[in-house]
């Protein structure tokens, strides 16, 4: 006699063994898959050279990675650090090394420019000098104003701290034969010693809007 314990289930032809028969089965067939699957994940850990479970693994690659990551900070500090480091200078102080192409603050820099002097005769006399100026940039704090009228800014520039006059000798004149002693041939500029940000004097510095007198 055909049992079935589901009255909407069809009934095999062999009754109730061969439903319990196909059940066996299909659970075999899974378990057999998620073996398949195991031994497939167990087979790419070892492959990987890896005996750890994956999320262990994972860890251990973070691992490597933020110690891998600290090391090139190391680096990179310690880079800054010589370039930053006080170098001996003529003037008997000290010079800061400073990377004029990644840095925007206020330093010392080597400027080269063309000196001419010319006399009433129009006898002339030049030559292109390098010295020590100032230029960075300078933080003032102000809020801009985008609106008519611009507001009038009061910003601090990068200028000399401290200074010192230094004469040279222009070594080419026309004519050729203005004398080495002459004054036409004295040239007299300033040279930075040290920089700071401060209010502009138009008196020895070249300013752009407000001056102080």
């Amino acid at each position: 006699m055909k049992k079935c314990f589901n009255a909407s289930f069809k009934c095999p032809e062999n009754g109730f063994e061969e439903v319990y028969s196909s059940t066996q089965r299909r659970r075999q067939h899974q378990q057999r898959h998620r073996h398949q699957g195991a031994d497939v994940t167990w087979s790419t850990m070892r492959f990987l050279g890896s005996p750890l479970p994956a999320p262990v693994a994972l860890f251990h690659c973070w691992l490597l990675v933020a110690v891998a990551g600290a090391s090139a900070s190391a680096v990179r500090e310690e880079d800054e650090e010589d370039l930053l480091s006080p170098l001996p200078s003529s003037a008997g102080g000290a010079d800061v090394a400073v990377d004029t192409l990644t840095t925007l603050e206020c330093h010392r820099r080597e400027y080269s420019f063309r000196a001419t002097r010319t006399d009433a005769k129009g006898n002339q006399c030049w030559d292109d000098i390098t010295a020590m100026s100032c230029w960075g940039r300078c933080d003032s704090g102000e809020i801009s104003d985008w609106r008519f009228p611009f507001k009038r800014s009061f910003h601090p520039v990068c200028t000399y701290d401290t200074r010192k006059l230094v004469r040279t000798q222009l070594r080419f004149c026309d004519p050729v034969d203005v004398d080495e002693e002459n004054e036409l041939r004295t040239y007299e500029y300033y040279e930075a010693l040290s920089c700071s940000c401060q209010v502009c004097d138009s008196t020895w510095t070249s300013c752009e809007g407000f001056r102080q007198p």
